[in-house]
């Protein structure tokens, strides 16, 4: 009998995933909302349910035999991937944990128990009235965003408890699936990624990338991450934080990605994690241009049981760049298919040209990305410069502008 293995969420981050656990051997049943999910177009069976249909979709995977199941970079799929992980009893994080590691409440409670890990202070709230009258526990300024949700939506930065307007709560609850928001307090620091993998409740860091933010999103959203360079004793420091904060949400297998932030004491402040991979190109080409581990495969196996041993590897230099959107209609793109002659180099677009696009307030406002890699910090830096000369867009603002 053919073993499968279950991808939740279907989209454009997921098809690595998708194809990767083809080619290790298993037949992919791919499970989406939306009809047009470019991985439907790779799995070998499809399921085109809302993630509430649950019932439906266990019954419609109960005839297989399941190897693994993942949301491979998706916060959005993980709570239905949890429930057929327990359903089916395969390997991997079960509901609760998956829970933990999508809840930006569940996992301030847990790390508030840990000496080792800063937590700021934070409330939580579904309510806008509570919310205000338990604000003055929390020092202004301060960041209010929802309690489950990836991408930058939602999130902003409050300078004073007067900034607290109902229209800012529900411009963070309106991305929140579970219906509330938390506020805690704003920490200065470097903010950097962390991209990890758990085997046997072992963490290894693959990669830490310093986020460049855009002033005009109140520097809410990223535009550019490259690799950072750190002593021993502070690579020592950030892999004990992140190992002891998965361990205590009670993930031990399986990648991650996280978000710190460094002060000027090198204190370490655990944002968030996530039990799944960097979307937007960070999980499936800048760790393997930074490790040169084949990571998607990797990750696969260990979601279908296996604890592989990761090979040694030396880090490369790498900056992956996005090219932020402002509102109107993409007029032109060039010159991206030169990027082949320029060591180092790749890059693609997200949109092309006549899409409507808007301006750059998440994620998901980008409009293509520049990835470059070499073999120390100026070397990449001269790869990429050249590269960003060759490339361009345009956007023609919308008449009303």
């Amino acid at each position: 009998m053919s073993k499968w293995f279950v991808a939740v969420t279907a989209g454009r981050w997921q098809l690595c995933g998708i194809v990767a656990a083809k080619r290790l051997g298993y037949k992919v049943v791919a499970i989406d909302s939306d009809e047009s999910a470019l991985g439907f177009k790779y799995a070998d069976e499809v399921i085109c349910k809302p993630f509430c249909a649950i019932q439906e979709i266990l019954t419609a995977l109960s005839n297989k035999s399941i190897a693994g199941c993942l949301s491979i970079c998706s916060d959005a799929g993980m709570t239905l991937a949890g429930l057929i992980v327990d359903h089916f009893n395969l390997p991997g994080p079960g509901l609760v944990i998956s829970q933990r590691l999508t809840s930006k409440k569940l996992q301030r409670s847990a790390w508030q128990n840990i000496p080792s890990l800063a937590n700021p202070s934070f409330i939580c709230s579904s309510n806008f009235d509570a919310l205000v009258e338990q604000a003055h526990q929390i020092p202004f300024p301060a960041i209010i965003k929802p309690v489950d949700s990836a991408g930058s939506r939602g999130v902003q930065k409050l300078t004073d408890k007067a900034q607290l307007t109902e229209h800012v709560f529900q411009s963070a609850l309106q991305h929140s699936k579970s219906q509330e928001v938390i506020l805690e307090a704003f920490v200065t620091g470097e903010e950097y990624t962390v991209e990890s993998l758990q085997i046997n409740g072992q963490s290894t860091i693959l990669a830490i990338t310093e986020k460049s933010k855009l002033p005009q999103s109140n520097y809410t959203v990223a535009y550019k991450l490259e690799t950072a360079t750190f002593s021993e004793q502070l690579l020592d420091k950030i892999h004990n934080a992140i190992n002891n904060a998965y361990s205590s949400l009670g993930y031990f297998d399986g990648i991650g990605h996280a978000e710190i932030l460094l002060d000027a004491q090198n204190n370490i402040t655990i944002v968030e994690v996530a039990g799944r991979g960097g979307g937007f190109l960070v999980f499936e080409s800048l760790i393997p241009k930074v490790t040169g581990l084949e990571i998607v495969p990797l990750t696969i196996r260990i979601a279908c049981g296996e604890q592989p041993k990761l090979e040694t590897f030396t880090p490369k230099h790498a900056i992956l760049e996005f090219f932020p959107s402002s509102e109107g209609t993409i007029s032109a793109i060039a010159n991206f298919e030169q990027l082949a002659n320029i060591e180092g180099c790749e890059g693609g677009n997200f949109f092309e040209i006549g899409d409507k696009v808007t301006s750059a307030n998440c994620d998901g406002a980008r409009l293509g990305y520049l990835l470059t890699s070499g073999v120390n910090s100026e070397h990449t830096q001269k790869l990429h410069q050249t590269a960003l000369t060759t490339i361009s867009y345009e956007v023609t603002p919308n008449e009303s502008n």
